[in-house]
């Protein structure tokens, strides 16, 4: 799913799938509370999962920027 990325725009998307990750979390802490339900965040510092569906998100935000489209092909 990364052809034509560098290295440096694959680090990009694992930094933004991250992102995804961490912001996800806090989305639906935001919506608990807002239900008036206890938020899933127990810790200020705790382990998040970053699953396949964030590197997919990321992807569709980092494209490469040299290479070959594979739309155009």
């Amino acid at each position: 799913m990364t052809n034509n990325y560098t290295g440096a725009e694959i680090e990009a998307v694992c930094r933004s799938a991250n992102s995804f990750a961490l912001f996800k979390q806090d989305e639906l802490d935001q919506i608990a509370k807002q239900a008036g339900t206890k938020p899933q965040g127990k810790q200020k510092f705790e382990e998040k999962q970053v699953t396949m569906s964030d590197f997919i998100m990321a992807l569709q935000e980092v494209k490469p920027a040299f290479g070959i489209d594979d739309n155009s092909l």
